[in-house]
């Protein structure tokens, strides 16, 4: 019998990063504007859901108040839509060199590259677009 002598090693990991923290309360709705946060530093393996200061531009809007102090996360954003529920966009449609433009009633909101459902306000028939510009779809084939 001979004498094995067992060893265990342990391994902590950390990844630290920067991410973004409210300097004050941030209301719902507001744009995200990074000269109104702070940053500090935090383990990710920890804290897997804080985002960091790679994360977010002007394209995005806060979904939810965030509270001062607090650590920002990707469900504390949403993409600003740039086409709401019950405008008037306008719908265009091309192939190749034609082009076709008309007036939509949007049935969803949606922000860019979604699709969202749209209605022809003379024929009352529903279609798909994709969110291109502000209050601009379009129907893709």
């Amino acid at each position: 019998m001979s004498d094995a002598v067992e060893n265990a090693l342990v391994f902590t990991a950390r990844h630290f990063r920067d991410v973004w923290v409210a300097r004050e309360p941030i209301g719902n709705g507001a744009t995200f504007d990074p000269a109104a946060l702070d940053t500090r530093r935090v383990d990710l393996f920890r804290d897997r859901e804080a985002l960091p200061v790679t994360g977010g531009d002007s394209t995005f809007i806060y979904a939810r108040a965030v509270g001062a102090g607090r650590t920002l996360t990707w469900r504390d954003l949403t993409r600003r839509p740039l086409v709401r529920k019950g405008d008037l966009v306008e719908v265009s449609i091309s192939d190749g060199r034609l082009r076709v433009t008309m007036k939509g009633l949007a049935l969803e909101s949606g922000a860019q590259g979604d699709t969202v459902n749209v209605q022809n306000p003379d024929t009352r028939k529903r279609f798909a677009a994709v969110v291109t510009h502000e209050n601009q779809v379009q129907v893709r084939f």
